[in-house]
């Protein structure tokens, strides 16, 4: 397991920005989210989450967030960036460039 990295943290907050109670059930997981798996795919990446049992889960329990605009250094096309809760929790992250390469590291 590893931490969030800055930049994963920073897209988190964006995706789950706003007065909703879920939002800010979902936004207090962050805190206790641990990163399992980083699969970079060359265009994108995939960051697969663990989160303890012990962290209360969300209702509704599956939710796919989309809307979040993420400006990337070095990135010149546009960025598309899909949040997934399942199971009530922060389970899934992905990010793809439109066009062009994915940084390694990727820096908003």
């Amino acid at each position: 397991m590893h931490p969030l990295s800055d930049f994963e943290q920073q897209v988190l907050e964006a995706c789950l920005k706003g007065p909703q109670p879920v939002l800010a059930a979902l936004r207090s997981q962050i805190a206790k989210v641990q990163v399992s798996a980083r699969t970079h795919t060359g265009v994108g990446s995939y960051i697969d989450f663990a989160m303890p049992q012990s962290v209360p889960r969300i209702t509704p329990t599956e939710l796919v967030f989309g809307d979040v605009d993420v400006q990337v250094e070095g990135v010149t096309a546009e960025v598309s960036t899909v949040l997934y809760i399942v199971g009530g929790h922060l389970h899934f992250l992905e990010f793809a460039a439109l066009e062009g390469d994915w940084p390694k590291e990727p820096v908003v």
